[in-house]
């Protein structure tokens, strides 16, 4: 389990987990287990929500095998959490029901439903933060970053605009089922805390800027380029500091 761990410090041990948007988020966490001396491990795979029993059929859109997701999944919680012991776990997804087109999470019988699917992400996403929270650990749920209308690329708009403000796009702001999920999960339990970055990565929400402090945001429709990940560190070290999370 130690091959997780991509930095070793004093202080207290934090562990990402989730599909791409939690390795997304890296050189931010990089930066701040730098700042306080962290340990930080990590483990994550593609399209791979972080609930152990929770599955979205982006696994099999993108030829990924449901049963390797679990497999990354089941050994996570079995073997690599309990082994690594961390204090802290940052549990990071992509949006999936917000992505073009839209994306059904998998119930209990394996199988899409756009709506009855709902309280099984509840259930699994509770469940899941029940086992991870064991022994104290604190849990830091990054929402969702918004996402792209399909068919439109900002890095290939702005390869042509005359102004940045030609790849300007509008984003769904309202909080998802599964930001309503975190933000009430975060209420009832000391030991979890929902962080959303919404109007980091877009300061005039609903509108998008494919440019803020003169650093790219986007890389794709759904995943920010790293200088831009990288420069939310000091926002989520206030947060992690302001709420007790680190010291």
């Amino acid at each position: 389990a130690t091959a997780c761990t991509i930095r070793r410090g004093a202080g207290a041990h934090l562990l990402v987990i989730g599909d791409s948007h939690a390795g997304m988020v890296l050189p931010a966490l990089m930066a701040i287990a730098q700042q306080h001396d962290l340990t930080l491990s990590v483990d994550t795979y593609g399209a791979c929500p972080w609930q152990q029993d929770l599955y979205a059929t982006p696994v099999r859109a993108a030829g990924l095998l449901l049963a390797d997701c679990r497999r990354v999944k089941d050994d996570a919680y079995d073997r690599v959490i309990p082994a690594l012991q961390p204090d802290i776990i940052v549990a990071v997804n992509v949006g999936y029901e917000r992505l073009p087109p839209p994306i059904t999470y998998l119930g209990p019988d394996e199988r899409g439903h756009r709506d009855g699917s709902l309280d099984w992400v509840r259930q699994t996403t509770t469940a899941a933060i029940q086992r991870l929270e064991e022994d104290g650990r604190k849990i830091v749920l990054l929402e969702p970053i918004p996402v792209i209308p399909a068919k439109f690329v900002p890095l290939d708009c702005l390869a042509t605009a005359r102004v940045v403000q030609e790849c300007r796009f509008v984003a769904d702001s309202g909080p998802s089922f599964v930001e309503q999920t975190y933000q009430q999960i975060d209420r009832a339990d000391d030991q979890v805390w929902s962080l959303d970055l919404d109007e980091v990565v877009c300061p005039f929400l609903p509108i998008c800027d494919p440019i803020v402090d003169g650093t790219v945001v986007m890389v794709d429709g759904n995943h920010l380029t790293r200088d831009f990940a990288a420069s939310l560190a000091p926002v989520i070290e206030r947060f992690l500091t302001a709420n007790g999370v680190l010291p």
